[in-house]
């Protein structure tokens, strides 16, 4: 089998390649392509979020191969204080379908929601302006669930790995048909 990442995010990567070893998918080749997701810098609602995890998947794609786009993005949730939950989305694409998961999502500080919808800045860039971290790409390393937990959690274990655990208990299913028959 072979795996293609529609990003070079280490963390990304890590989180796929994790995966992978713990769904005990052994004979593969993986690699990472950056592609574009066809979606704004920061996507502000879940349809944009998925629609650019499914675009990365898409547009990394080679036949014979499972292609997996990740994306992260806010998703806007009206009875939350600040209206707006940071989560990511993971879509795998065989060429057929897509697989499709959603990871965790935590609250977004008003005043950082403030800054991505209103000065149209990524996660990233809001919370360097903010003065929340001096790391401008932060979603490179633990991410802002890491700054705003103070160390306690980290992006690729709690935001991008479930969103590709999801993902791949249904292309797990696809491939080897455990559990219903339906």
């Amino acid at each position: 089998m072979k795996f293609i990442m529609g990003s070079r995010n280490p963390d990304k990567i890590r989180a796929a390649r994790e995966v992978l070893e713990k769904f005990r998918i052994e004979f593969y080749d993986f690699k990472a392509v950056e592609v574009d997701s066809g979606v704004s810098r920061q996507p502000l609602t879940l349809e944009d979020t998925a629609k650019g995890a499914r675009n990365r998947a898409l547009n990394a794609f080679e036949d014979g191969s499972y292609s997996i786009g990740i994306e992260s993005g806010l998703i806007k949730m009206p009875s939350a204080e600040t209206c707006y939950l940071n989560a990511t989305v993971c879509a795998i694409y065989n060429g057929e379908r897509y697989f499709i998961g959603l990871g965790s999502g935590f609250e977004m500080p008003e005043y950082l929601a403030r800054l991505v919808v209103e000065e149209n800045l990524d996660v990233d860039e809001a919370a360097f302006k903010s003065g929340l971290t001096d790391d401008k790409r932060g979603g490179y390393s633990g991410g802002l669930i890491e700054i705003l937990s103070n160390g306690n959690l980290n992006r690729q274990d709690h935001h991008i790995r479930p969103a590709v655990e999801m993902a791949f208990t249904s292309l797990y299913h696809k491939l080897f048909g455990h559990g219903s028959n339906s």
